[in-house]
């Protein structure tokens, strides 16, 4: 939308012609109708939903925040939505409308800082950078990019999480590899590919987290495993696979998360399921979807977070939605 000011569309569904000339759009998104000046662009909400709760439309990635909120990053409308789980009302904490700064394009992954501070991966043709977004201004800058840090340029990065150290990894599909990234000066530097470190190559990485023990993590769509990686050597061990440990097979593992005790769990896009998978022999075992737990089946599950009490957040880009996974019981609801 570079043409014309004002309130920018998210899901644009219908248009009217005023008496006035002007167009009047119908967001349904935004569950708002817009004036549009024909001649120049100019946009501004006429009528609107007394609640106006910012919608979903693909959450690709989630982050928790020290008071239990979550952050949730939506690709299609490149903005970041916060929820509160227990009452389910929503914010948006940035995006084109809310805080200065290089607006996203292509958001791929989100994580937060000791400080609060939140970072987020571009992926845009035109924008493959690591931002800094500031959740109580939406104001965004960005900390790393070709032009801000020196090392490997991004090329395809996907997902991002943060180190106890506060460093920063970043999984890129195009390096094939892990880069860590200094949050004080933009610096990158491989921390694993198929030059560093041993043990299988990287086919094509999705996601990736850190464990209790600092270890890195990752799921590969193409080797359909969950890979551990040392972050000090960037030494690679297939954690889990079709070939290593029981249980149901992956078809397309996507995102990972790690619960208290230290199991890695993780979504399959395919099976629409989350898995728990037991470290120490690679078992992996359903906990939720695929016929396990009660409430609104999983259609497109994307991003994936595990809160402090245990519960774990899907966002569905199908449902459009974040659902709450009881771990106990696999049943899903919708805050």
């Amino acid at each position: 939308e570079s043409t014309g000011s004002g309130p920018h569309f998210r899901s644009p569904r219908n248009i009217g012609v005023q008496a006035s000339g002007d167009l009047a759009v119908l967001d349904a998104c935004r569950e708002a109708i817009f004036k549009v000046s024909p001649s120049t662009g100019d946009r501004g909400i006429i009528s609107s939903s007394p609640t106006n709760l910012p919608c979903m439309g693909e959450p690709v990635s989630i982050g928790v925040q020290a008071d239990g909120n979550l952050v949730v990053l939506d690709a299609s409308l490149n903005a970041v939505l916060q929820i509160n789980p227990q009452t389910g009302m929503r914010k948006t904490i940035s995006d084109a409308d809310t805080g200065t700064g290089p607006n996203f394009q292509g958001p791929s992954g989100i994580a937060v800082l000791s400080n609060g501070q939140l970072v987020v991966i571009n992926s845009g043709a035109s924008a493959k950078a690591l931002y800094q977004v500031d959740p109580a201004s939406g104001d965004r800058k960005i900390i790393s990019d070709a032009n801000t840090g020196s090392g490997p340029d991004f090329q395809v990065p996907s997902s991002v999480a943060v180190e106890k150290g506060n460093t920063i990894v970043v999984l890129d599909d195009g390096v094939n590899g892990i880069l860590r990234v200094d949050p004080n000066n933009g610096n990158r530097k491989i921390v694993s590919d198929n030059n560093t470190g041993s043990g299988p190559t990287f086919k094509s990485p999705l996601n990736l987290t850190v464990d209790s023990n600092g270890n890195l993590l990752v799921t590969d769509s193409g080797l359909l495993a969950v890979v551990r990686v040392d972050p000090n050597n960037g030494n690679r061990k297939i954690v889990s696979d079709n070939s290593t440990g029981s249980g149901p097979a992956f078809q397309a593992p996507l995102e990972i998360g790690v619960q208290s005790g230290g199991m890695p769990v993780v979504t399959d896009f395919s099976l629409r399921v989350v898995m728990l998978i037991d470290p120490s022999n690679g078992n992996r075992k359903i906990v939720s979807g695929g016929g396990v737990g009660t409430g609104p089946n999983f259609v497109a599950p994307l991003g994936f977070a595990v809160q402090a009490n245990g519960f774990y957040a899907v966002g569905d880009a199908g449902l459009q939605r974040v659902l709450l996974v009881d771990p106990q019981n696999g049943n899903r609801t919708i805050p």
